[in-house]
Order: structure tokens, then C-alpha cells, then sequence
């Protein structure tokens, strides 16, 4: 038996038919417009269907049907099976009279139907004497193995390397499979997921609306997160939901309705979404990261980090994981390991993608920390120009204005921050992102009303905000509201109760009130849940020197800000207070380099030199 390979055009598209003909019949391909037979083998499992739909003529798994005449016209033919699978064409396959059509069902044939051959009589022959010679009867070939379809084969490599977290190998896989089968609904689905997992969010939701117009099962699933992405989180919630209850994508269903859970301050649904995620799929990292964001804003640091490890022992090339576990080295003040993650997520970092900025904002904010200004500049501005490219792709990708945004604020450029996070919020008008880090642009800008109008509406969008509550509490003690102040940083640490950042800054408060017993008590709780939280040894100190007149906590405290921020030009107080403390305990060579080293911050600092020329007329006495 052979197999002949041809091609059929129409409609600009190219489909490859193949006629496997039985070896006892005739090799003739069939007019359409003439009558033919359908032979369906035996190994064909469910009914089948000709004409495209269930009211078209049905047989059996073993059987024959024969495809009629047309007259005139064109017709369409398809074949399919019970459970909706199309053989030999992923879509009805357009005949025209005169044309030719084959139709591969697994082993089904299309042949002609045979016509009866005259046989002619025997003719008369003599009887040879001698012995007649018997071979063995030829034995027919054995049935051809079916071929790999190519498209299906490239599909599995790709959820191969999807698995293992090869996403740039699963990417070029699923690619390839859609080059050969352009209606491969669930390449395009298994595509969008491998850029969503790399923060290409454009290209997902292209992909996954590609995926519902060939099949329309993934409709509710690309509504839903088209609806995510424009902060339609309660229509969202709904289609997830729809999906997720017909098994419809149903491990990143999850993963995005809990999204938008978080994204509505609901922490404990979002939670319980991404542990069903995982439970539905061990192996999509993408869950692990966001449960451990979640983590990070109610304060379980050690949950967090538990997440962010799991993630990259699962996927080692994962860049947002590097990423966020960057982001939580530098919460915690580690900054020589938030920059050694960052740049090892940078090595893998596609262009032109979230996952790209967000390395690059890490390491950027690292450096920043670390006073080393021309090499956070560096990596700020590779953030600015990649979310450029993005954006003259698409205009509308809000997601590259928050980039490009937070680059210029942390560079300090507000006003380049201001614009992008106004164009944010032009596209992405209901995220409570946009307007409580406009608020923070505006509060650097000491522009407190525009400030506390974004820290407002971020609040109103979500109440349990704590970035914006904690926002709020800020400009109200710039206005010397402290009741206010107090009551919005309350309700943060009720989100978050171990934030070290939300007790310093309570503590603050307490201290203009005059509460200082209660500003230490706070500060104390600060440095207990991040020891090398230099601000809250400041401000603790400078209570013990000028309030409680401890010297002996006060230098204890101060030992400790210098010994962790020796370069921080904005703690230059701290060197001037503990040279008043040398100064008093007679330690006058100590406070007189403690002296210099303020005036090497600040050569105009008259505190320092007036306490400088004391000094060192006590040490001439001596």
C-alpha cells in the first residue's frame, strides 16, 4: 500500500490531505461531483459524522456511508467525530463541481466505489505431463503506521519545556505548532500561557482571544481576562468562575480570579484561589509568585521568601521570581543579595516584557540603597527605554506606563513619573496602583493636596489598601493632622501587622504627640521585626539623648545607624549626636571625627563647626 502526499489550496490557506488506498481497490481519486463511498474502519472510536454537523448522515465506528451526487453549486464537507473532533481539516473543507476531495479519518478510506470487471472465459489448454510447480500464496502487506501529525507533536515538546520552565523553548515550540495548524486552539491557549508567566500580558490576551474564536469552550476564560486587565474584577470574577466550573483552563483560572481577589483587598479569597491553583497544577511557578506577593503585603515575610524559593527550585530561570524575591531582600535591607537575584533574573530576561522592567527596577533600587547613584541611574534608564519600545507597539499597554513610571520616580524624575502614572490611569482607570503612586509623586513633589486627592481615590477603589492608607497617614502628618495620621497608619498595620516601616512611622507620630514612651515602644518593634532598619535606631536615639538623656541607649543606637548606613547623607544628624555624646563623655578625638565626617556631608553644617571648635579647645587644655 502507498501513500500519496498532494495539496489542495482555497482561500489562501494550504491543507495537506492524504488518500490511503486499500491494496485490493482501485487507485482513482474521486470526482466530487460523482458518487463515492466513505470506509470506516473498525479502529475508529464513536460515531461518525459527515456534513459537519450531528443532523448530517451518521454511521457507526464500522461501517460505510456513500457521499451522493451534487448536482450543481458547491458544497461543504467535513468529517467529524461524536466528540467533535475534525479529521483531515480543522475546518469544513469548501468543494466546488469538477474538484477533487480526500478525507482522512484515522483508518478511514475514500475510494471509488468499484465497478464490476468483465472476466473473460478460461480459454481451452492442455495438461502439461510434467508436475506443475506451487509457490506459497503471497501474504498481504501489513496496514501502514499512521503518521505523527507534526503540529501535535511540536505541541507536546512545548508543554515539555513548559513544564520544565523553559519558557523560551516552550514559546518557540507552541510558535511552530500554530505555523503548521493555524487553528490549534490549544497552542495558542498554551502559548498565552507562557507570556503571561513572562509579563507579556499584550501577547497573552492575544493569544487566549485567538484560542476562543477557534473554540469558543475559551470564551468565558479570554473574556475574564480581558475584563482583569481593565479592572472589571466582579465581571471577571464571574467568568473565571464559569470556566473554572467546566474545567475550562481551570489551573490559571484560578491563579487569575484570585488576582483580581487580591486586587480587591480580599486577601482571604485570593489565598484560598491560588492554593486550589496549586493543587490543580504543582508546576505553574506564576501561582507561587503571586502567593508570595500576597504574603509580603499581610507581613509573612518567611511565607513569602518560602514561595519565591519554591518557585525557582521548580523553575531556575523564572526571572519574576528572581524578581520578587529581589523585592523582598530589599524590604528586608539585605540589598548585596536583592542584587545578586536581580541580576541573575536579568540573564533571562526577554525584552520588552514586565519580567525585563522588573529585574531591572530591582537591581536599579539596590543600587539606589546602596548610594551607588551611577549604577541604579543605568538600570532606570534600561527600564525607560524598553517600556518605550513597548509602548510604540502599543500604546494602550498601561503596564509599560507603570514601568517607565517607576523608573522616573525612583531616579527622581516626578515629573516624568507624573505623566506616565496619568497615562496609566487614562487605561487602567480603576487600579488602585496608578493613584496611590501618583500620590507618592505628588507627596516628593510637596504638592499634599494632589497627594492626598490620589491617596483618596486609591482608598475609595479599595479600602484595605495598605500602601495607600499608609500614604494617606503621611500627608496628613505633613499637615499636622496626627489624629488622622494616626488612625489611617492604625488601619494599615491591621492589613499588615509586621511592617517595620508602618510601626516607625506610628512611631514618628507618637513622638510629635509628645507620646514618647509609646514612640519607643514602636520603634523598638520596628528594629524587632527588621534589625537593620536604620531610621527607627535613629529616631529611637535621638528620644533616649534629647528626652530620656540616656546616653548610654542613645549611643547604643546610633552605633548601630552608622554602623548600617555610614554613607547615608540624609542620617548626617546621626554622626553630629554622637559627637555631642563623645564630647560628653570626654571622648573628644571620637567626637571631633564624628564632627568632620558631618561636615564632609554638609560643609555648611554651623552646628558641626561651632561643636567642632569646642571640641577641640577642650582637647588644647588637656
Amino acid at each position: 500500500m502507498k501513500i500519496r502526499h498532494f495539496r489542495w489550496f482555497f482561500g489562501g490557506v494550504s491543507l495537506l490531505f492524504i488518500i490511503i488506498l486499500a491494496n485490493c481497490q482501485q487507485k482513482k481519486e474521486i470526482p466530487r461531483d460523482g458518487p463515492g463511498t466513505l470506509i470506516v474502519n473498525s479502529e475508529v472510536s464513536g460515531d461518525i459524522y459527515i456534513d459537519g454537523t450531528d443532523t448530517g448522515t451518521k454511521i457507526k465506528s464500522n461501517g460505510t456511508v456513500i457521499i451522493n451526487d451534487v448536482a450543481n453549486g458547491d458544497t461543504i464537507v467535513t468529517v467529524k467525530t461524536a466528540e467533535g473532533v475534525l479529521y483531515g481539516s480543522k475546518e469544513p473543507a469548501l468543494v466546488r463541481p469538477g474538484e477533487t476531495v480526500e478525507v482522512l479519518v484515522e483508518k478511514a478510506f475514500m475510494v471509488k466505489a468499484p465497478e464490476p470487471e468483465l472476466i473473460p472465459e478460461p480459454a481451452a489448454v492442455e495438461i502439461a505431463e510434467e508436475p506443475i510447480e506451487i509457490t506459497e500464496e503471497p501474504q498481504p502487506a501489513p496496514p501502514p503506521t499512521p503518521l505523527a501529525d507534526p503540529a501535535e507533536t511540536a505541541y507536546k515538546q512545548g508543554l515539555d519545556n513548559l513544564n520544565k520552565g523553559e519558557y523560551e523553548l516552550a514559546a518557540g515550540n507552541f510558535t511552530e505548532a500554530i505555523r503548521l495548524n493555524a487553528n490549534y486552539a490549544d497552542a495558542y491557549i498554551s502559548r498565552g500561557t507562557v507570556y503571561y508567566i513572562r509579563g507579556q500580558s499584550v501577547r497573552a490576551k492575544t493569544d487566549w482571544n485567538r484560542a476562543a474564536q477557534i473554540n469558543n469552550n475559551y470564551a468565558s476564560f479570554a473574556r475574564a481576562y480581558e475584563n482583569s486587565r481593565i479592572s472589571e474584577y466582579d465581571k471577571a470574577i464571574a467568568d473565571f468562575t464559569d470556566a473554572i466550573n467546566r474545567g475550562i483552563c481551570k489551573d490559571l483560572a484560578l491563579e487569575l480570579r484570585g488576582s483580581c481577589y487580591y486586587q480587591k483587598g480580599d486577601h482571604t479569597r485570593a489565598l484560598a484561589d491560588y492554593n486550589q491553583a496549586l493543587q490543580a497544577n504543582p508546576r505553574l511557578p506564576v501561582v507561587l509568585v503571586n502567593r508570595g506577593e500576597l504574603y509580603m503585603d499581610t507581613g509573612e515575610y518567611a511565607k513569602a521568601l518560602a514561595d519565591f524559593n519554591q518557585a525557582l527550585r521548580m523553575s531556575p530561570k523564572y526571572v519574576n521570581a528572581f524578581a520578587y524575591r529581589g523585592l523582598y531582600y530589599n524590604a528586608i535591607l539585605d540589598y548585596d543579595k536583592a542584587l545578586t537575584d536581580a541580576s541573575s533574573g536579568i540573564r533571562y530576561a526577554v525584552k520588552n516584557s514586565t519580567e525585563f522592567a522588573n529585574v531591572y527596577l530591582v537591581r536599579g533600587q539596590s543600587y539606589l540603597y546602596k548610594n551607588d547613584t551611577e549604577k541604579s541611574k543605568a538600570d532606570f534608564n534600561r527600564v525607560i527605554t524598553d517600556c518605550a519600545e513597548r509602548l510604540r507597539a502599543d500604546a494602550t499597554d498601561y503596564e509599560a506606563y507603570q514601568g517607565r513610571a517607576v523608573a522616573y520616580s525612583d531616579g527622581g524624575d516626578n515629573s516624568g513619573a507624573l505623566k506616565d502614572y496619568g497615562e496609566f490611569i487614562k487605561y487602567a482607570p480603576k487600579k488602585v496602583f496608578g493613584y496611590s503612586n501618583r500620590g507618592w509623586s505628588y507627596f516628593n513633589q510637596g504638592d499634599n493636596n494632589k497627594a492626598l486627592a490620589d491617596f483618596n481615590e486609591a482608598v475609595r477603589l479599595n479600602p484595605k489598601s495598605a500602601n495607600a492608607l499608609f500614604g494617606r497617614s503621611n500627608i496628613y502628618f505633613k499637615l499636622e493632622d496626627y489624629p488622622r495620621a494616626l488612625s489611617d497608619v492604625n488601619a494599615a498595620l491591621q492589613i499588615n501587622p509586621k511592617s517595620a516601616q508602618y510601626f516607625h512611622h506610628r512611631g514618628v507620630i507618637y513622638d510629635y504627640q509628645g507620646n514618647t514612651d509609646k514612640a519607643i515602644e514602636d520603634f523598638s518593634t520596628a528594629v524587632r521585626l527588621e534589625p537593620k532598619y536604620a531610621w527607627a535606631y535613629a529616631y529611637r536615639g535621638s528620644i533616649y539623648y534629647y528626652v530620656k538623656e540616656d546616653n548610654d541607649k542613645a549611643l547604643a543606637d546610633y552605633n548601630n545607624v552608622l554602623r548600617l548606613r555610614p554613607n547615608d547623607t540624609n542620617l548626617t544628624y546621626a554622626w553630629y549626636t554622637r559627637g555631642l555624646i563623645f564630647d560628653e563623655r570626654k571622648e573628644y578625638a571620637k567626637a571631633l571625627a564624628d564632627f568632620d565626617k558631618v561636615l564632609q556631608f554638609d560643609p555648611e553644617h554651623e552646628d558641626a563647626k561651632s561643636a567642632r571648635r569646642k571640641t577641640q579647645a577642650k582637647l588644647a587644655s588637656q
